[in-house]
């Protein structure tokens, strides 16, 4: 029990109240940081793919390496959007927030759009 006029410990906890100046700079930190993460990612992936389109013989035949060197480019710009998305997060970040998950999305469904849906059906035995 605490008596009249003596305050109780707020336990380590933020007493200030919600959105302070202090949990917005958390806050900003935080999504910064998760975008450098990001950006890592993603120029790691980028750094990857563009030495296996470069380099002769690691690419099964030549529709391939050109394969790898279309998705380098798009991977590259994948890297620049999550950049910006990141000095977003420095002012915005919320809003950065949703730009990592949006650019995130489109390269996830991006192969899906190019897979052929159609593929063609086996021929029973015995049909010509």
């Amino acid at each position: 029990m605490c008596r009249p006029g003596t305050r109780r410990s707020s336990g380590g906890l933020n007493t200030n109240g919600p959105g302070t100046w202090a949990d917005l700079a958390a806050e900003r930190a935080a999504v910064v940081i998760f975008g450098l993460n990001l950006i890592l990612a993603a120029l790691m992936l980028y750094v990857m793919i563009r030495h296996a389109g470069r380099t002769p013989g690691l690419a099964a035949d030549d529709t391939a390496q050109l394969e790898l060197r279309g998705f380098a480019r798009e991977r590259k710009t994948a890297v620049l959007l999550q950049a910006s998305a990141a000095v977003v997060g420095l002012l915005l970040p919320v809003i950065a927030v949703i730009f990592y998950l949006a650019v995130s999305m489109i390269y996830l469904i991006e192969p899906f759009r190019e897979v052929d849906i159609h593929a063609p059906r086996a021929i029973p035995p015995g049909k010509p």
